[in-house]
């Protein structure tokens, strides 16, 4: 089952005319294993420095956010 942030930051972020590559770190990454996290998360900054583009989803708005 998918998390709800999850799935609300893909359909908000979804293009319908064109595919998009995405890295999830919680899915790509078993959060339980902190072995398998040490690893993954020294290779970061080599996913990052060859994304082209790099967008973080830190949620949804609150009801009283200011946008600029």
């Amino acid at each position: 089952m998918c998390d709800p942030n999850l799935h609300t930051a893909l359909e908000d972020l979804r293009k319908t005319d064109v595919a998009r590559h995405c890295w999830i770190e919680a899915l790509c990454i078993n959060q339980h294993d902190w072995d398998e996290r040490s690893r993954e998360v020294k290779s970061k900054s080599k996913i990052y420095a060859l994304a082209d583009r790099v967008v973080v989803w830190l949620g949804l708005a609150e009801p009283d956010a200011r946008h600029p």
